[in-house]
Parts: structure tokens; C-alpha cells; sequence
């Protein structure tokens, strides 16, 4: 099997080791990754643009059983809560 390794790469081999040469590629492709992260980032925002979430309130829900929280979920104007309910000593929902 011939060597295709390029004289260029054997003396950056035997100067820095091979660590040092995965190392800078890896930075150098995270480095790329995060410019093109950015560009995709500034897209979306000129496209659909940006909105802040911020708690409005806080709200303790209280049930008539012992439960445990599912899922909220948005209807118009209402949040519809959606949980489990364990009755007495029983193991299952």
C-alpha cells in the first residue's frame, strides 16, 4: 500500500506531533462551525425575527388527588394542565 502522506504533513508531523496538528484542525473547524452558526443565527433573526420569554407569574395548581404535572398547553385564551393522578396506595396512574 503506497504512503500518500505529503512532505508538507511529515515535517509538520515530526515538528509538532501529531496531537498539536489535530488540535489545531479541530479549533480551526470549531472556529468555522461557530462563524457559520452565527451566520444561520443572524438569518433566522432578519427572517422571523426575535421575541424575549420572560415569566409573567408564578401559579400553585392545587388538585383535589396527589399528581404529578404532564403538560401545559395553550387553547386561545385558557392552559390546559395536564397531569396523572395517583388515588390512595395504588402504584399506578
Amino acid at each position: 500500500m503506497p504512503d500518500k502522506s505529503s512532505p508538507l504533513t511529515d515535517q509538520a508531523v515530526a515538528e509538532g506531533g501529531a496531537y498539536s496538528i489535530i488540535r489545531q484542525r479541530l479549533e480551526t473547524q470549531g472556529q468555522q462551525l461557530n462563524e457559520q452558526v452565527d451566520a444561520l443565527n443572524t438569518a433566522r433573526l432578519q427572517e422571523f425575527g426575535s421575541s424575549d420569554m420572560a415569566v409573567v407569574g408564578r401559579l400553585r395548581v392545587r388538585t383535589e388527588n396527589n399528581c404529578i404535572a404532564r403538560d401545559i398547553v395553550p387553547v386561545g385564551k385558557y392552559l390546559i394542565f395536564a397531569y396523572n393522578v395517583f388515588m390512595g396506595m395504588k402504584q399506578t396512574t
